[in-house]
């Protein structure tokens, strides 16, 4: 029976195999081979991969996605400030 260092068994250890292959397939689809590793993370985020599954499908390491993922999500958002205010 196959085990894995997570402790899944039998059927959960085949689940997540099968998970992690169609979260790798939807990645290729969705051209973004040649995306940023923040980009594919929260693709792979998104679909429900945990960061060391993520970081294992980009071969990098948890820390690497982690903080890429960050960026990617901060890069799209824009600065909100009350400005200065009129006729003061």
């Amino acid at each position: 029976m196959a085990t894995s260092e997570e402790g899944l068994t039998g059927e959960s250890y085949w689940l997540s195999v099968i998970a992690r292959s169609l979260a790798l397939i939807c990645l290729h689809n969705a051209n973004l081979q040649d995306a940023d590793i923040g980009t594919q993370g929260i693709l792979l985020a998104s679909l429900g991969l945990k960061r060391k599954d993520i970081a294992a499908i980009l071969k990098t390491t948890e820390e690497t996605v982690r903080v890429s993922m960050r960026t990617s999500k901060r890069s799209g958002r824009t600065k909100r400030g009350r400005g200065k205010a009129k006729g003061r």
